[in-house]
C-alpha cells in the first residue's frame, strides 16, 4: 500500500511537467465522464483560483477554490467543485445532476502535488413518480 501511494504521489506531482495524468471512475454509471486527462494544474495562491488544462474540456480553465488553506510550513491544501451536468427536463421527466470535486495539497508555489477526484451525482427516471436516486463515485489513477 505504501508503494502505491508513493508511486501515485510521484505520479500526480509531475502534473505540471510531464504527460497527461489521468483519473477513471470506480463507478460506471453512463453520465460520469469516463475518463478525465489533466495535463497541467496550478493554484494561483493569491485569487484562489484553480488553473487546469485536461484533454477533455470536462473542467473550466479556470476554477474558483471552494476551500484553500495552508497545511504546513510545505504547501497548502485545496478544494474545488464543478456542476459538470444539469439535465433535468421539465415536467416529469428523467433527469441528472453530476458535480465534479478536486481535494489537492500544493506546494509553497501552487503547483498541485496530490490530487483526488470524485463525483457527487443524482438522478430520477420519473420526476413525478419516483424517488432521485443520489451516489458518490471516486476516481481512480488510470495506470496506461
Amino acid at each position: 500500500m505504501k508503494a502505491l501511494l508513493t508511486l501515485t504521489l510521484f505520479c500526480l506531482s509531475t502534473i505540471a511537467l510531464a504527460s497527461p495524468v489521468c483519473y477513471e471512475p470506480e463507478d460506471n454509471w453512463s453520465e460520469l465522464p469516463q475518463e478525465i486527462c489533466f495535463e497541467k494544474m496550478e493554484v494561483n495562491l493569491e485569487t484562489s483560483i484553480l488553473s487546469i488544462v485536461e484533454s477533455g474540456n470536462v473542467f473550466p480553465r479556470a476554477l474558483p477554490l471552494n476551500y484553500l488553506a495552508r497545511r504546513n510550513e510545505n504547501g497548502f491544501s485545496f478544494r474545488a467543485s464543478h456542476l459538470y451536468l444539469d439535465s433535468w427536463e421539465g415536467g416529469c421527466e428523467s433527469g441528472s445532476t453530476v458535480v465534479l470535486n478536486l481535494k489537492g495539497k500544493t506546494d509553497n508555489d501552487g503547483l498541485v502535488e496530490y490530487l483526488e477526484v470524485s463525483a457527487d451525482y443524482e438522478y430520477a427516471h420519473d420526476s413525478c413518480h419516483s424517488e432521485v436516486r443520489k451516489g458518490h463515485a471516486n476516481y481512480k489513477l488510470k495506470i496506461k
